[in-house]
């Protein structure tokens, strides 16, 4: 019996960051069992055949496609996201691997439109995502419905699932090994801060530098802190300067003392790490010799997990703000290392000062613009109190708080109680019979409009015999149309909503390449390119008009842009036919081909990117214009 296929779909699993640190260790868990067929399904900058994939054990495949020509036509920024993230690529993964079970592990706006995709439900399917705000991401509110094992990272955003009536959502936390964070001695924490030149007690934070980490409010509290401070107190910032907040101006603007405020070089030659303040990029290292070769962790380069704990163990107490977030696995990692910790008690930080021996960091809410998410600020003289109780008013009590976070952490984040979730899942799943046939059936656009008294069966009927869809009077698209029919929608506009649907669905389906707008004809051909704008789209009838007079028997093409047609579509005489731009077409081998490769026309005139970066006259050697050499045709 053959064993069941695994596919695992998250930031590729080499990446340092929360998801690629989850996909890790769970499929290096996976795998270590030996009961599992595993694919892992890389988002992120790892291309599909990227060597990268051949780096670890099981089945990979990138995100990204091989040739970039496929996707160089995409302007929409989100639309290049969702191909990071996989969009591009995760039906041909699904089909070539032909997976029992499907996990999904990002951010929930990675999987937009996934339950609609020929292959869901007819596997096992899973959505492990993080929801981090209050109101819940709207998009996961209204297709929670659809996804039949939906869990999230913290408890927080389960609460909220089954207060709006998805009970069957759970929390499952983001995995790690444990074993890797735990505290030394206090003699080796006096080497150790001996070792980086380092008196007096440390606080620290450990994140990517991003907009939600309050690096900040962190700063100013310490700043606040420091007035009273007779310890020679230090920051520890774990972070990559290069990226997000500018923290070197913060400090300065602050009036902080440079030298107060650390972080962590890793050299890419020795692979050694030092704790200093920061002084730049590209540093020589002191350890080895190299030569601009020091620079912060990143999540491409970044410490191993073993050198990380030593900087946890540098520190005396862990503050982390944030505005929100899906769990923060540093956290743990700073309880896993004995460390008492302080947090906002809102979204991820729920999961932590639920507990007594965390300190909450009291905070003022805001929103967020657009997406109108509650947001978190921490209230900067709550982080000056955790510091001063650390180092002086409370100082025993706090080590103690430290051990109790240490003992709760290593239950609560335990990797077999994290993987033994996933695992069950997988084992109560059958194997698939689905035969991963993705050929959709074309949508009925004939169906009549049916007299059925009750409007939820109305509406059933419409996607089960328009769309070819077994909706529910559960679901979120007949809860949709429901509403909409109360607010004042006609049946009628309902029904020619759905056979609008079917007809774009139909037209999309249909697989169109250059070559179906180029006449099958024994004529030479031509291409005139000109995307935009509206002038030289205008100016260019008189160019063609010289081309058609030198070359009288050949077919002339215009590619533009469609919102042009217009302006070429009135003079057949001078156009054979029209063909939509995309960027590929700013080549000549595009057109023309090369080698062995047979072209789409025999000449191409690309008069809008007359440069010097690429070559705009060759034409075959056919061109009969005396302006022909090194120039454009204008």
């Amino acid at each position: 019996m053959r064993k069941k296929r695994i596919l695992f779909h998250s930031s590729f699993s080499k990446l340092k960051t929360g998801f690629g640190t989850n996909s890790r260790t769970v499929l290096t868990a996976l795998y270590n069992t030996g009961k599992y067929d595993i694919c892992e399904y890389a988002a992120g900058a790892v291309k599909w055949s990227d060597p990268l994939c051949e780096s670890v054990p099981w089945k990979c495949y990138g995100a990204l496609p091989d040739d970039n020509r496929e996707i160089s036509h995409i302007e929409d920024p989100g639309a290049i996201k969702d191909i990071a993230y996989g969009a591009l690529n995760l039906d041909r993964v699904v089909k070539e691997f032909k997976p029992d079970v499907y996990i999904g592990a990002e951010d929930f706006w990675a999987f937009r439109g996934i339950w609609g995709k020929t292959w869901w439900n007819k596997i096992t399917t899973c959505i492990w995502t993080t929801l981090d705000s209050l109101p819940l991401y709207p998009l996961a509110v209204d297709h929670a419905s659809q996804i039949k094992n939906f869990w999230v990272w913290a408890s927080f955003a389960e609460r909220e699932m089954h207060r709006l009536g998805h009970k069957h959502v759970k929390t499952v936390h983001g995995c790690f090994d444990t074993s890797k964070f735990f505290p030394t001695t206090e003699e080796k924490k006096k080497e150790l801060k001996k070792h980086f030149g380092i008196e007096g007690p440390v606080f620290g934070f450990v994140f990517r530098n991003q907009l939600r980490k309050l690096v900040i409010s962190l700063l100013e509290g310490f700043k606040e802190f420091k007035r009273k401070d007779k310890t020679g107190a230090k920051l520890l910032l774990h972070t990559n300067y290069s990226e997000g907040w500018n923290i070197p101006a913060a400090i300065k603007e602050l009036g902080i003392k440079n030298e107060d405020v650390l972080t962590t070089y890793l050299c890419r030659k020795c692979r050694q790490f030092e704790i200093k303040p920061f002084t730049g990029q590209g540093m020589d290292c002191k350890l080895c010799g190299g030569k601009k070769c020091q620079g912060n962790s990143s999540v491409v380069d970044a410490l191993t997990q073993e050198q990380l704990n030593l900087v946890y163990n540098v520190m005396d107490g862990y503050v982390h703000p944030a505005t929100s977030g899906g769990l923060e696995m540093p956290i743990v990692e700073a309880m896993l290392a004995g460390l008492p910790v302080a947090t906002i008690p809102y979204s991820y930080g729920e999961e932590f000062t639920d507990n007594g021996f965390v300190f909450k960091l009291p905070y003022d809410e805001y929103r967020e613009c657009a997406s109108n998410f509650i947001k978190a600020t921490p209230k900067i003289s709550y982080i000056a109190s955790f510091m001063e109780n650390v180092t002086k008013k409370l100082k025993d009590r706090y080590k103690e708080y430290g051990r109790e976070g240490r003992r709760w952490a290593l239950k609560e984040f335990d990797i077999k109680r994290v993987v033994s979730v996933v695992e069950d899942l997988i084992d109560s799943s059958p194997f698939t019979e689905f035969d991963f046939n993705f050929e959709k059936p074309e949508r009925n656009e004939n169906y009549p409009l049916k007299d059925i008294q009750d409007d939820t069966e109305w509406l059933i009927d419409l996607y089960r015999n328009i769309l070819w869809m077994d909706e529910t009077s559960e679901t979120e698209g007949v809860k949709h149309w429901l509403s909409k029919l109360k607010g004042g929608f006609t049946r009628q506009q309902v029904y020619e909503f759905f056979i609008k649907t079917a007809k774009n669905e139909n037209n999309s389906s249909k697989k169109v390449s250059i070559r179906d707008f180029i006449k099958k004809t024994d004529k030479k051909k031509l291409s005139y390119v000109m995307p935009e704008s509206l002038g030289d789209c205008v100016l260019s009838l008189d160019v063609l008009k010289s081309l058609r007079e030198t070359y009288p028997d050949w077919e002339i093409y215009v590619a533009t842009k469609p919102l042009n047609n217009s302006i070429f579509q009135p003079f057949p005489e001078l156009v054979d036919g029209l063909i939509p731009y995309i960027k590929d077409m700013d080549s000549h081998s595009f057109w023309e081909g090369g080698g062995a490769e047979r072209g789409l026309v025999d000449m191409a005139f690309l008069p809008h990117i007359q440069t010097q970066r690429l070559i705009n006259y060759c034409r075959n050697g056919l061109d009969k214009n005396p302006l022909q050499r090194n120039t454009v045709l204008v």
